[in-house]
């Protein structure tokens, strides 16, 4: 069962409070890479200015076009207009500059908003400092539900299923709850599974991996009933001195982990129904992310001695592609892959390596190369989770400054254009 998420973000640290609606989006200049087709239209002309032209064999006057994207007019609502309804140039058919913030809104989340998921029919659920908040695909506030694991745990993870189902998960306290699609809880459990993370399989079940108390890595499996259905030890290399850098399904009951430990790199697999870990089968120097790709490859983050750079895996371990260094003065904060709009993307955050320098959203194609990206300069900008939405643009969690020079910077989601 495919699942949309935002995976493998720090935890962070909360204070602060306020809750509003959607704004126009912050100081956060896009930028596409040199290989589009069309730059877009834009400028102020009325559609009444729009044409379909002059007919030169009849002379007659040319015919209007009607109002709306793609009449090559920039009219309300949009930022380009190219005339034309492809989707991979510097305007997107929807009349949007890729990477363009489309929305910014506030959440009742004191200094940072954790993760964030897409909600199968529209819109988006965030999380962060003990509550739950549901957002319309306009950006607009639906509702708020405090401690929604029932376990008065910050809930720094969110997981949302095909069909609406949600894990909410507490990577520092290692407690899980399964939510209905209208937001009930319907049953959580204190693990003591810390330092780790949760996802749905493809049968349906919820695994979870990570460490008990004593340092041991675990994997535990329950039933969408709450049940446990396994709990298992993960044998070497997944021992005491590693450190967990994300997972995900990969076909049927098992799932691809990849860990840290002494400096090497590994990704492994591993059944969460029997608990056999299979083989090693890649370790990628300096892992630092990892997402599964539903219908591709497994995208990675990683770091050398040039800086950080992206990678991804075929399923049987074969290297794919590995992308060109990043200037080592950035850092990764989030990475996921989906399959969004008909093709395979990734889209991953970097955070300067100075706490007041700019922050990076960027996108790229499957073969890595960079689609665009966005800097945000200013103190509203992305630092938690990254979710697709079912049109392709882009969910990011993330903090909102405050205006009035006294208040503690609030929670915030963005959305930006596929």
């Amino acid at each position: 069962m495919r699942s949309t998420r935002a995976r493998c973000v720090a935890p962070l640290f909360l204070v602060g409070l306020l809750a509003c609606g959607p704004s126009a989006g912050p100081d956060a200049a896009p930028t596409t890479d040199d290989t589009g087709t069309d730059d877009g239209a834009t400028g102020t002309s009325s559609p009444d200015d729009a044409t379909s032209g002059t007919d030169e064999s009849t002379g007659q006057a040319p015919v209007p076009l009607p109002p709306g994207c793609g009449n090559g007019v920039v009219e309300e609502g949009e930022s380009c207009d190219d005339a034309n309804d492809v989707d991979t140039d510097a305007c997107n058919d929807d009349c949007h500059v890729p990477g363009e913030v489309l929305w910014q809104t506030a959440v009742d989340m004191r200094t940072h908003a954790l993760d964030v998921a897409a909600l199968p029919q529209g819109g988006a659920v965030v999380v962060g400092d003990h509550k739950l908040v549901r957002l319309d695909e306009d950006g607009q506030v639906l509702d708020t539900i405090p401690d929604p694991a029932g376990l008065a745990s910050v809930v720094d993870r969110v997981t949302i299923a095909d069909d609406g189902w949600m894990i909410l998960a507490s990577s520092l306290q290692g407690d899980v709850a399964l939510l209905d699609p209208d937001g009930q809880l319907m049953w959580s459990e204190e693990t003591g599974v810390a330092k780790g993370d949760s996802d749905f399989l493809e049968d349906g079940s919820i695994m979870m991996v990570g460490w008990r108390d004593d340092s041991q890595p675990q994997v535990v499996t329950y039933s969408r009933e709450g049940q446990m259905i396994a709990i298992h030890d993960l044998a070497p290399p997944l021992v005491e001195s590693g450190r967990l850098h994300g997972f995900g399904p990969s076909g049927g009951t098992g799932a691809i982990v990849g860990f840290a430990q002494d400096g090497t790199s590994y990704l492994q697999r591993l059944d969460a129904i029997t608990g056999v870990v299979g083989e090693v089968f890649a370790e990628p120097s300096g892992l630092l992310r990892l997402d599964t790709h539903p219908n591709g490859p497994l995208a990675y983050a990683a770091s050398d001695a040039g800086g950080p750079y992206l990678g991804a895996l075929s399923d049987s371990g074969r290297p794919l592609w590995r992308g060109d260094s990043i200037a080592d003065a950035w850092e990764f904060r989030s990475i996921e892959a989906d399959a969004v709009h008909g093709v395979a993307a990734l889209v991953l955050t970097l955070d300067d390596d100075d706490e007041s320098g700019p922050k990076l959203v960027q996108r790229h194609d499957v073969g890595g190369a960079l689609v665009w990206q966005t800097e945000f300069a200013g103190d509203d900008y992305p630092s938690g989770g990254l979710a697709f939405d079912r049109d392709g643009n882009v969910f990011a969690a993330g903090r909102q400054g405050s205006n009035d020079g006294d208040a503690e910077p609030v929670g915030a989601v963005f959305l930006l254009a596929r």
